[in-house]
């Protein structure tokens, strides 16, 4: 088995991430790419409808851009690797279920806001972010340690305080809104990289607080894997800020060990 040593279980208690693990070659990571964008192309991409409906229903017959893992065979094995599932069950539990499998691509000098996983305000979970394309210590996740304790996320700050998003894009800014809203923070929390390169994986609490910036000259791709028990009930969001809409269609989990005792969720065969 691969087992997280004391000291990584209280790393990530403390801090909300760890890692890096080795999980590929960089060559096999750099392999997934083609399949991960083919997959990509078959969902509905990136959607969260301007106007929305509790009820309306648009993935019935399409699949959830988070579902890559459940539309090809190469795809659903990564997910199912012991070098991950055995950790990510020291952290939940035996019976485990991955419901995300997600292309993550960044153009040169863009940036994504800081935020969390709005799924996890409604179940818990544990997040992977694997480096596939073009992925070094320089172009990886960023992340603010210790920010799943905080008890505000960056949609609050959107949402309640009427911040403009390119506040929660630069590091700087968002620091300084997050010191200025919270005055008993001990210390300023510190912005860094999860030092992960082409092949490897964090493991990380998806309440943590996290962004992305590519300062490279070519497109960089990592793969998402998200993983919770059986009794938590995955829906889809057709929102991201609260009260977040979920669409009615169940999405596709795979059962990567134990057992479902509960059957609230759609729990389908592995490609």
């Amino acid at each position: 088995m691969f087992r997280l040593g004391a000291a990584e279980l209280d790393q990530f208690e403390h801090q909300g991430w760890v890692g890096p693990f080795p999980l590929l070659e960089a060559g096999e990571a750099r392999a997934l790419e083609p399949e991960l964008a083919r997959c990509f192309g078959e969902s509905r991409g990136y959607f969260y409808p301007a106007d929305v409906r509790d009820g309306d229903c648009y993935y019935a017959d399409t699949p959830w851009f988070q579902s890559l893992h459940t539309l090809s065979p190469s795809l659903a094995k990564v997910g199912r690797r012991p070098e991950v599932v055995d950790r990510v069950a020291q952290l939940l539990g035996e019976d485990l279920i991955q419901w995300g499998g997600i292309r993550f691509e960044q153009a040169p000098k863009e940036r994504l806001l800081w935020h969390t996983d709005t799924e996890y305000d409604y179940w818990h979970g544990i997040s992977v972010w694997l480096g596939v394309q073009n992925v070094t210590p320089e172009t990886a996740l960023k992340i603010l340690p210790g920010s799943h304790r905080f008890k505000t996320t960056p949609e609050d700050y959107q949402q309640k305080h009427g911040l403009d998003l390119t506040q929660m894009v630069d590091d700087d800014q968002m620091l300084e809104e997050l010191q200025r809203a919270n005055p008993e923070l001990d210390a300023q929390p510190t912005v860094m990289r999860v030092p992960v390169s082409d092949g490897e994986f964090v493991l990380f609490n998806g309440k943590l607080w996290h962004a992305s910036h590519n300062p490279g000259t070519a497109e960089r791709v990592a793969m998402g894997m998200r993983y919770s028990t059986p009794d938590q009930r995955i829906r889809i969001p057709l929102t991201y800020l609260h009260p977040v809409i979920f669409d009615p269609s169940l999405p596709p989990c795979l059962l990567v060990r134990g057992e479902d005792r509960f059957g609230v969720n759609r729990i389908v065969e592995a490609p």
